[in-house]
């Protein structure tokens, strides 16, 4: 089993798993960290090393991060950059989530893991085509 880091902005990694156990339930080894306004580099870095310490598998951790450079993807990268069994993924959204909590008892490759969260979340995004009535 992998385990799934959440860390992004807010509220919003919180929410993500809320919305998933309307479909998965609970999940095993799945966490959120939000990184909130006026919450120092150092602190979150700390939080994120802990939360990884707790939940890292031998099959390895997937950090899935809100947005491309903010300050939860640095925080992640230098807190554990250096760790082999660690994958970082941007963009983070629900069908990436979903998609994820299917395949992490299953999938035990890491990097293949991250690369189906790549895909997933980039395979649901798309603008709604309007009918003409």
């Amino acid at each position: 089993m992998v385990g799934i880091l959440i860390v992004a902005h807010s509220e919003l990694g919180s929410a993500l798993i809320e919305t998933s156990k309307m479909i998965y339930g609970d999940s095993e080894n799945l966490k959120a960290i939000s990184f909130v306004h006026g919450e120092g580099l150092d602190i979150l870095k700390n939080r994120i090393i802990d939360e990884v310490n707790k939940m890292e598998t031998e099959n390895g951790c997937l950090v899935l991060l809100d947005v491309f450079g903010g300050t939860p993807m640095n925080a992640s990268i230098m807190a554990l950059g250096n760790r082999e069994n660690v994958e970082f993924v941007y963009g983070v959204n629900m069908p990436m989530l979903l998609e994820v909590l299917s395949m992490k008892d299953t999938c035990n490759n890491i990097k293949e893991l991250s690369d189906i969260a790549v895909k997933a979340g980039s395979d649901n995004i798309g603008r709604v085509k309007k009918s003409k009535a």
